[in-house]
């Protein structure tokens, strides 16, 4: 509310307890802080006047004039006074002179003159100006006063003047009107106070009593009349002349004598609105006592106890407006005395007084029934202070109750008081002698559940019982029996309870971190309550957002008011039988969301206190809110204290103390004049007159920006603009708190009515006034009608002209065409004939070729149906020969796998004599097979190249030793020769084998016994080729060579030499389509191949193949390194020592056995013949690993990978490809599908577990690196895959919640949406882990990076670390983090590592 000067007019001076003080000052964009005069204009704004310039404020921005600012120049920054005339004028006098100020356009102007004397008048430096009542502008300069009378059109009809005989230093003596007199003015003459008349052009001075005649070198300030006295200010003292009696009364400044004036320079006069008068000085200001004729001076830091930097004693100038004080100072700018909105005061700790508030923030507030006040704080113990509260506060401390924190306070019918502490327990306490130790509970009787921190209290006057909310857990506390128990399911498990409310129908509300809880006190069975939980938003429950609730109240109606942390507060209310609530947020017009406490006042208004300000939602649904720039000293406020007393005043805790909020003003602080526009400005930088009752602006201009003031001077900060633009937006819009210009962009021509509403305080919308502008948008010239008008006539006068010029020329070309058209009929009678001459030949000639094409279309369908018979077949011949070829090599790995088994297992020289030739004639038979495909792939044009990076020595040793053994027996050399920079580049590996395959197994078929045959590697740069750099290869023997009539026949296919001795070979083939294969690959790869003789013996094949130009290591070359041994195959267990599970699908019973027996050793085999009985028994037991054949009947083994990885129980067990496919094709699909690796059959047993336990180990090392970097990419996942998804949600849930000492498990499954069951099985599969552990690592992962960042910062110690984490124990920490890094967390915090 608005208090007005009324409560101070009387008999004392305005105090912090009524009123604040805002300030202009340079800060707020005041030109200068020194202030001369203070002025409010006929349209609402204030003028004031500094000595920088002369500013026009409009509550939102400064207007400045000054002597350089272009368009608003005026002679001189230091301006004496200002004064407005009746033509809307202002004049100002400064020391340069005189200036007018046109306030409608804001323009320095020169007054018509039609006495030819303003020109020297206006160039006189003057101190005053003042208008009276007559419309007169009187001034006074350095010598004279003048008179300035005005026609009626505002021009300068006559100027009148006489000499002040003033000595004194000042020129801004005062001449001005006084109330209650007509026809003169009040001025001093030679220091004697005179009233100054006009007379037929002339001024006449008459001393208004032998008692003011002062000296000349006085300086009178100011004038005012008040009831029947007239007051005058000077720099000697304060004199008052009563008019009716014609006397004087003096009155002087003397030190130390208490009524007295503060000080003898008095600068000016103004009257409160009960007649009383206030005096400024150079020493504050003075509030005049008419009952005892005394003086009680006060300064601007007497009304306000927060500095606000106005705290200069200097007072040039005094202005009221309304209820408002209006102070300029000299140095501090200027001060605006206003009446609160609200009466509150805080009660905070004075050191100095022991019976003041313990310190530090308010958080629990309880008045008893004998109405002793008791007051809960943080650190600060229990306050207590009697019902009339003149002693002021009792403190209890440690040991009285159990800690100095105390969060709850409630009492029961018995007289005992129940004290919470956050970190203490209950405490009971005697309320007659609370100085007495009290009794501690913070256990329950079983001892399961302790309650160390209690956030709330309640005593149940149904069951005689006492309800504790505690930061783990809801507890009820029998008085009669003593015992402590949890009334209902799941109590033990609510976090963070911090408020409670009973309401009248029995029922217990209790919120906290969990939600909202209601308890039926009414129904139990002896032990157990029935209670309903309100877990997430309380309007929109089905967002799944736990709502965190911080305070409840119950209103006299037994309406329930929920305030919440991030939501607002909410009203409940009931809907056929079911709990609603409805919320009120800052979009409704709360200061913030965070609410603190609610209370209700004795007239139903609700209170809520938040995190920034205090909120008072009014009956009629407006909400009002103050905070520190309208009558508060806090604006941030504490959980859940808040108490309406019996007195009807309201009580808040805030962090530094209680605030008591006793009311608000009747009118609500409802502030706010006109609303008037300000500036109208285009994007172009052109002003627009914002006074014109139509502003027009050009379509061209694109954008421009309007601005508006309410003049609400002191609410401006609180109040809000709701504006629309009629004709373009009917609906209103909101600007911010502070705001006050909108930008419209791109209207469209016409006539708009900008309507704009001010909102102050509790005002509501739909009663503020509107104030409507008028804006006319007006469009292009070329848009006008007049323009189109003429160019719609330019066009008709066009178009008529072109219409008769071409009739004219139409009807010459008309006749032009008779003549033509007569002579052309008598050819083309002629020509007509002629052509259907032509035309029967043409026709017979027609019918002869439709005969022709019949019988060629008959022939192109007969040859089209035999060329796709023959295409059929041959499909078919080529599908046939493909799958019989793969199924070739399933029963050749049943041959050549278990052979191989049998020569390692079998000591019979015989029997491995047999098996030798065995082994030897199913590899041969292999070779057929593999050459087989290899030329079906050629014929099919499906060889494609994979180039990869690798060893190409060690490529070379591992293609070698099949053919050592057999040039061995024949006592041939092999020899390999390289000559390569680098031993690693990019060349493809199945290209090259079938190459060298084929030329080292010639070479040893045609060499004879003892012989050699040398293989050569080389790499050189060549320009010729594609590629930077070629690779060379060369395969010589020393055999017979090749007919020179042969050698351009030997890449033939099916070629064979009659006349070449051949060498039997084991194992190799003899089909003629060796080198053919060799050619056919070497053109594929952009290579070449070719042979010929040696001059000694044999022959030489060589081939050229082009290598990527990459970045290779240098290796020297030479002899290359032996072949590494077969690695001892040690198969990984489970963490808890058992053997792995290894699914093997495969529809050949055989090989299902073959695989069992090579894995039986290591692994426990199950076995599944397709993948539909695979996906059963993944889904029905644990699975470790999966081997699976490719192709199978049903279900094949690209799908069956596909569906496991798509399943998300078993997307992460590992999957092993077998297949008898040897295309490239085939390999992508499969990894495609989600295929960890890829194996060929036949296979070696040793190379198949080999791989296995290589996926597993990768797997681990990969779960190694993810635990040390907590990053998904160390798993190298596959992108898209489901279980990347999966840990990137497992990291996120983590994110969020390790800082959570109770989560847990469950909580973990619950947040990922998984049971615990699979939770545990995907952790141990992905990550290595637990959950359990998965956390635990988690959080000393992130301790670790907090422990190395406080290394120099320091911000945190170990416990503070552990605690951030969510760690409960420092000690257990301390054990964990040593176990899991190998050193202390304090080496590391100490740099010793």
């Amino acid at each position: 509310m608005i208090v007005t000067l009324a409560a101070y007019g009387a008999v004392r001076p305005p105090t912090s307890v009524d009123y604040s003080i805002t300030g202009l000052t340079m800060r707020e964009g005041l030109s200068h802080n020194f202030v001369e005069d203070l002025f409010l204009d006929s349209r609402g704004f204030m003028w004031i006047a500094t000595s920088g310039s002369l500013a026009r404020y409009d509550g939102y921005e400064f207007v400045n004039f000054t002597p350089n600012t272009a368009g608003r120049s005026i002679k001189s920054v230091f301006v004496r006074k200002v004064a407005e005339d009746r033509f809307g004028r202002l004049w100002v006098a400064s020391d340069g002179g005189l200036d007018v100020i046109d306030l409608e356009n804001l323009e320095v102007i020169a007054p018509a003159d039609r006495t030819g004397q303003y020109g020297r008048l206006e160039k006189i430096p003057s101190g005053y100006v003042s208008v009276s009542a007559d419309g007169t502008l009187w001034l006074r300069n350095q010598n004279e006063i003048v008179a300035v009378e005005f026609d009626v059109e505002g021009c300068v009809a006559r100027i009148s003047r006489m000499p002040h005989n003033s000595k004194s230093v000042f020129i801004n003596g005062a001449v001005k009107a006084v109330d209650g007199e007509t026809g003169a003015v009040w001025g001093s003459i030679g220091g004697s106070i005179c009233r100054i008349y006009r007379d037929k052009g002339h001024l006449r001075a008459v001393p208004v009593s032998t008692d003011l005649s002062l000296d000349s070198d006085v300086h009178v300030s100011d004038f005012i009349a008040i009831d029947d006295c007239v007051w005058i200010s000077t720099d000697v003292g304060l004199f008052r002349y009563d008019r009716r009696g014609d006397y004087v009364r003096a009155y002087h400044s003397v030190p130390g004598l208490e009524g007295t004036l503060s000080q003898n320079f008095i600068t000016g006069l103004i009257e409160s609105p009960t007649g009383g008068l206030i005096a400024s000085s150079l020493n504050g200001m003075n509030l005049y006592d008419p009952h005892s004729d005394s003086f009680h001076p006060f300064t601007l830091n007497d009304i306000s106890r927060v500095p606000h930097g106005l705290n200069s004693n200097f007072v040039n100038c005094m202005l009221k407006v309304g209820n408002t004080l209006w102070v300029g100072t000299e140095g501090c700018g200027v001060g605006i005395i206003h009446p609160k909105r609200i009466f509150a005061t805080t009660l905070r700790h004075d050191p100095a007084d022991v019976t003041s508030i313990s310190p530090n923030p308010v958080n629990a507030i309880y008045e008893d029934s004998e109405g002793t006040l008791w007051v809960g704080t943080v650190e600060g113990g229990l306050n207590r202070a009697a019902a009339d509260r003149s002693m002021g506060f009792e403190h209890f401390r440690t040991p009285v109750i159990s800690h100095n924190s105390v969060s709850a306070i409630t009492a029961d019918r018995s007289g005992h008081l129940w004290v919470g502490t956050w970190g203490g327990g209950l405490n009971i306490v005697d309320r007659a002698n609370p100085g007495a130790p009290a009794k501690v509970i913070r256990i329950t009787d079983d001892g399961a559940h302790k309650f160390d921190y209690v956030g709330t209290l309640a005593y149940d006057p149904y069951n005689n019982a006492v309800w504790i909310g505690a930061n783990m857990g809801i507890y009820m506390y029998d008085i009669a029996s003593g015992e402590v128990r949890v009334p209902f399911s799941g109590a033990a498990d609510a976090r963070g309870s911090v408020c409670a409310v009973i309401s009248g129908e029995g029922k217990l509300w209790m919120g906290g971190l969990d939600g909202l809880y209601v308890i039926d006190l009414r129904r139990h069975n002896g032990t157990q309550f029935k209670a309903e939980r309100f877990q997430y938003k309380l309007d929109k429950p089905e967002s799944q957002s736990t709502e965190k609730v911080t305070t409840l109240a119950i209103t006299h109606d037994g309406t329930l008011w929920v305030g919440t942390n991030g939501n607002g507060v909410y009203r409940h209310f009931m809907r056929g039988g079911i709990n609603c609530f409805k919320n009120i947020s800052t979009a409704d017009g709360l200061p913030n969301d965070v609410a603190h406490g609610i209370a209700e006042d004795p007239h139903g208004n609700v209170w809520v206190s938040t995190y920034h300000g205090l909120a008072c939602m009014r009956k009629d649904g407006e909400i009002v809110n103050y905070g520190c720039d309208n009558g508060l000293d806090t604006e941030q406020f504490y959980w859940n204290a808040s108490l309406r007393l019996a007195n009807g005043d309201l009580l808040f805790g805030s962090i530094d103390g209680l605030l008591v909020v006793k009311g608000i003003a009747p009118d609500g602080g409802v502030g706010g004049g006109n609303t008037v526009l300000t500036y109208l400005t285009s994007e172009s930088g052109k002003h627009y007159n914002p006074t014109d009752d139509q502003r027009r602006i050009p379509e061209d201009e694109k954008s421009f920006e309007v601005a508006f003031s309410s003049l609400d001077f002191i609410g401006g900060g609180q109040g809000r603009f709701y504006y629309r633009m009629v004709g373009f937006d009917d609906n209103w819009r909101e600007l911010p708190a502070g705001r006050n210009s909108v930008t419209y962009t791109n209207l469209s021509p016409g006539d708009y009515s900008l309507e704009v509403k001010y909102v102050d305080g509790g005002q509501s919308l739909n009663s503020a006034p509107v104030a409507s502008f008028g804006i006319e948008i007006v469009p292009n010239f070329y848009k006008r009608w007049w323009f189109l008008l003429l160019v719609g006539v330019s066009v008709l006068a066009l178009v008529w002209g072109i219409y008769r010029w071409r009739v004219g020329d139409l009807t010459r070309q008309r006749n032009q065409l008779r003549h033509a058209v007569d002579d052309g009929v008598k050819e083309i009678r002629e020509q007509k004939n002629l052509i259907e001459e032509h035309a029967r030949e043409l026709w017979r000639q027609n019918e002869e070729l439709k005969h022709r094409n019949i019988q060629i279309s008959e022939q192109k369908s007969q040859l089209a149906e035999m060329n796709r018979r023959v295409q059929k077949m041959t499909v078919d011949r080529i599908s046939f020969f493909t799958n019989i070829t793969h199924e070739f090599r399933t029963p050749i790995t049943l041959i050549i796998g278990p052979i191989e088994r049998a020569l390692k297992l079998s000591t019979n020289p015989k029997v491995i004599e047999q098996l030798n030739f065995v082994e030897r004639n199913s590899k041969y038979l292999l070779s057929l097979i593999n050459q087989l495909m290899d030329f079906r792939k050629v014929e099919a044009g499906k060889i494609e190249i994979l180039p990869t990076r690798s060893d190409f020595v060690r490529f070379v040793d591992e293609l070698i030793p099949p053919f050592r053994a057999y040039a061995e027996d024949r006592d041939i050399e092999i020899r390999t020769v390289y000559h390569l920079s680098s031993r690693e580049f990019s060349y493809d590996q199945e290209a090259i084998r079938k190459v060298l395959t084929n030329l080292i197994g010639n070479a040893i078929k045609f060499t004879p016994d003892h012989g050699c045959v040398t293989l050569y590697a080389a790499l050189f740069r060549s320009a010729r080729c594609t590629y930077p750099n070629t690779l060379y290869l060369s395969v010589s023997d020393t055999g017979n060579g090749i007919p020179e009539e042969d050698i351009d026949k030997v890449f033939d296919r099916f070629y064979q030499g009659k006349s070449q001795i051949k060498y039997p070979l084991i194992g190799a083939s003899d089909s003629g389509i060796g080198l053919y294969l060799c050619r056919k690959v070497m053109e594929v790869y952009g290579g070449s191949i070719t042979v010929r003789n040696n001059r000694g013996a044999g022959c030489t094949f060589r081939v050229l193949v082009g290598v990527p130009d990459e970045d290779m290591p240098q290796a020297p070359s030479g002899e290359p390194g032996a072949l590494s041994a077969s690695p001892e195959v040690e198969a990984p267990r489970l963490p808890d020592g058992t053997r792995l599970t290894v699914l093997v699908v495969e529809d050949n019973s055989d090989m299902r056995a073959f695989v069992r027996s090579i894995l039986s050793d290591y692994y426990d085999v199950v076995e599944a013949g397709g993948g539909e009985e695979a996906m059963r028994i993944l889904l029905s037991r644990p699975i470790d690993f999966i081997i699976s054949d490719l192709m199978m009947p049903g279900m094949d083994g690209i799908e069956l990978s596909r569906q496991v990885k798509e399943n998300f129980a078993i997307s992460h067990i590992p999957f092993l490809m077998l297949t008898a496919k040897t295309a490239n094709e085939a390999r992508l699909e499969s990894y495609r599908s989600g295929v960890d690796e890829y194996l060929q059959k036949p296979f070696d047993e040793e190379i198949l577990l080999v791989r296995i336990k290589n996926i597993l180990d990768n797997k681990r090392r990969y779960q190694r690196m993810f635990s040390a970097e907590m990053k998904t990419d160390a798993l190298n996942m596959q992108e898209e895959s489901g279980d990347k998804k999966f840990v990137d949600k497992v990291l996120e849930v983590m994110r969020d919640n390790y800082k959570n000492s109770y989560f847990e498990v469950g909580d973990f499954a619950e947040a990922l949406g998984v049971s615990r069951s699979l939770l545990n099985k995907k952790l141990s599969s992905l990550l290595g882990e637990t959950p359990n552990q998965f956390i635990r690592t988690y959080r000393l992962k992130v301790a670790h990076e907090l422990l190395v960042k406080n290394r120099t910062s320091r911000l945190m110690n170990i416990s503070e670390i552990a605690f951030e984490v969510g760690f409960n124990d420092s000690k257990y920490f301390t054990r964990c983090f040593t176990k899991q890094y190998g050193v202390s967390p304090s080496s590391i915090l100490r740099e010793d590592i």
